[in-house]
C-alpha cells in the first residue's frame, strides 16, 4: 500500500472534517518527502492521487468556494485567471529542491552525499555542461535513478535550471581543441538503446573524449 493509499484509509477511517482532513493531508507531507530521500525518492502525481482526491473537495470549501468550483480554475496559475493553489505534486518538487539546497549549503553529511551523487551523474553523462543546465529528456536516460535525478527530471519538465557557484560544479574539461566530449556525439547519432550500451563501455574504459578512444590522428578507434 503507498503513501496516499494509507493516508486515505486512515483518513476515511476516521471520518475527518475538512479542518482535520487539511492538517492530516499537511502533516503528511514531511512522511512522503521522507521517503523520497530513502528507498522511494520518485513521488509521481499518481502516488499522491489519494490524498489529493481528500483535497479537492476541502480546498475550496476552505476558501468559501462551491465544491464543484472548477479545479483547473482552483489548480491553474494566476497568470492564466487561476487560483494558483499548489497541488500536492508540486509541493512534493518544492520540499525536494528546498531539501536539496539546504543541504548543499550547509556542506553537511547528507550534502556529501548528494555532492557525491551529483558527480557520479556527471560521470554518467559525462557532458562539458552541468546535469541540471541539460534537458533530461536529452540525456538523462544514461543516468541511474536517484533522488537527484528525479528531480532534475521533474524540474526539466517545467524550464528550471540550476547553475552552481563558481568552482563549486565540476564537469570535465576538453585537453585539446579539436577534441570534443564522446557522449554528445554519441546521443546524436545513436538510438536511445545503444546509446546507453555504449555509454556502459565508455564508462568502463574511462573514456571521456573522442580522443580517449581514437588512435593519435583521430582518424580511427584505438586498437
Amino acid at each position: 500500500m503507498g503513501i496516499g493509499d494509507q493516508t486515505c484509509k486512515i483518513v476515511c477511517t476516521q471520518k475527518m472534517d475538512v479542518v482535520q482532513i487539511m492538517h492530516k493531508t499537511g502533516s503528511c507531507i514531511p512522511t512522503c518527502r521522507a521517503n523520497m530521500h530513502g528507498k522511494r525518492f520518485e513521488t509521481h502525481t499518481k502516488d499522491l492521487k489519494p490524498i489529493q482526491k481528500i483535497i479537492d473537495p476541502a480546498v475550496p470549501h476552505l476558501l468559501v468556494l462551491s465544491k464543484n468550483f472548477p479545479r483547473a480554475l482552483l489548480y491553474g496559475p494566476m497568470q492564466y485567471a487561476g487560483l494558483g493553489i499548489p497541488p500536492l505534486h508540486c509541493e512534493q518538487i518544492a520540499d525536494q529542491v528546498t531539501y536539496f539546497f539546504h543541504h548543499m549549503w550547509c556542506k553537511d553529511q547528507v550534502g556529501f552525499k548528494m555532492r557525491c551523487s551529483v558527480g557520479y551523474a556527471q560521470l554518467e553523462t559525462e557532458m562539458g555542461t552541468n546535469i541540471f543546465q541539460l534537458d533530461y529528456e536529452t540525456c538523462g536516460y544514461l543516468t541511474t535513478k536517484s533522488l537527484i535525478t528525479h528531480m532534475w527530471k521533474e524540474t526539466s519538465k517545467i524550464d528550471i535550471t540550476f547553475a552552481p557557484a563558481v568552482n563549486e560544479g565540476w564537469v570535465p574539461l576538453i585537453q585539446h581543441e579539436q577534441d570534443d566530449y564522446l557522449m554528445e556525439l554519441v546521443i546524436s547519432f545513436y538510438t536511445k538503446k545503444d546509446a546507453i550500451e555504449i555509454n556502459s563501455c565508455r564508462m568502463f574504459l574511462n573514456a571521456v573524449m573522442i580522443l580517449d578512444v581514437t588512435a593519435y590522428d583521430g582518424l580511427q578507434i584505438h586498437p
